[in-house]
């Protein structure tokens, strides 16, 4: 098994459980099932304070946690990363310490192209229904589109929930075509 490759993972997501919250655990067990295969996983769970709330999820303190034997680091965003997001992190935090940045969800994508700002390494984004509706409702699209299309369009692969997810993402964003895959929830 000399030609396996380990990896060092940074996951972007708001939706990273913390403690005992009423969220699902499927991206844990994600994390937990990366660090089995032996690559090392931090987490950046970017909370939009705003949508938090209206998500009627209480808002976490701030800081660095550990939760079975990851680091998770906890964000509150006010605005929606209009600022530079890396002074939110400790000063030590590098993308250059990490091989792939994964982000899932909307908010996740949208944190980390901002972090990709400043380093460029393999960036992998996961489309949800969520995505799609950002990108297709009215609502969303005075900021949040935009931002999100861009996200999509600097990442090296996407990754669908669903072939109808697959197929809804590149009718919206016909360049991402090559690029996009399905990958199910709960298969390896």
């Amino acid at each position: 098994y000399s030609n396996i490759l380990y990896m060092k993972i940074l996951f972007v997501t708001d939706l990273y459980p913390l403690g005992n919250e009423n969220i699902t655990k499927a991206l844990s067990y994600f994390v937990q099932e990366w660090g089995k295969s032996g690559h090392c996983i931090d987490v950046i769970r970017s909370n939009f304070v705003f949508n938090t709330l209206i998500r009627g999820r209480k808002i976490k303190k701030e800081g660095l946690y550990i939760e079975n034997g990851i680091r998770v680091y906890n964000l509150n965003f006010q605005t929606p990363f209009f600022f530079n997001v890396y002074n939110k992190l400790p000063k030590d935090f590098s993308l250059k310490n990490y091989d792939v940045l994964i982000s899932h969800m909307p908010c996740g994508a949208l944190l980390s192209q901002r972090l990709l700002e400043k380093n460029k390494i393999r960036y992998v984004c996961s489309v949800h229904s969520a995505d799609i509706t950002v990108l297709t409702d009215i609502k969303y699209s005075l900021y949040f589109k935009n931002a999100l299309k861009k996200s999509y369009l600097i990442a090296d692969r996407i990754s669908a929930r669903s072939p109808i997810l697959k197929e809804k993402i590149e009718k919206i964003i016909p360049a991402v075509k090559d690029k996009t895959f399905t990958a199910f929830s709960g298969i390896d």
